[in-house]
């Protein structure tokens, strides 16, 4: 599952979506839920099989079922 315009999306197995902020040495991911009501602030490093958040916490709940909708739509579009 990407985003709305066709980017790279990091589903996590507890409901939160991140996408990528920035890309050096290492991949940066940004929490997805930013608009004009809520700029999450939590960011995760990438470097490798490595995953680490940064001291921050989320201002906003999990989404929870996204990883399910994930599996449903990659079955999905497989057979389409």
């Amino acid at each position: 599952m990407g985003t709305e315009r066709g980017k790279r999306k990091l589903v996590a197995s507890d409901g939160y979506t991140y996408r990528i902020n920035r890309q050096n040495q290492g991949t940066e991911w940004r929490c997805s839920i930013r608009n004009k009501f809520t700029a999450c602030p939590v960011i995760i490093r990438q470097q490798g099989e490595s995953l680490n958040e940064l001291h921050q916490k989320h201002l906003h709940a999990a989404k929870q079922g996204v990883l399910t909708a994930l599996r449903v739509k990659v079955v999905h579009d497989l057979f389409a």
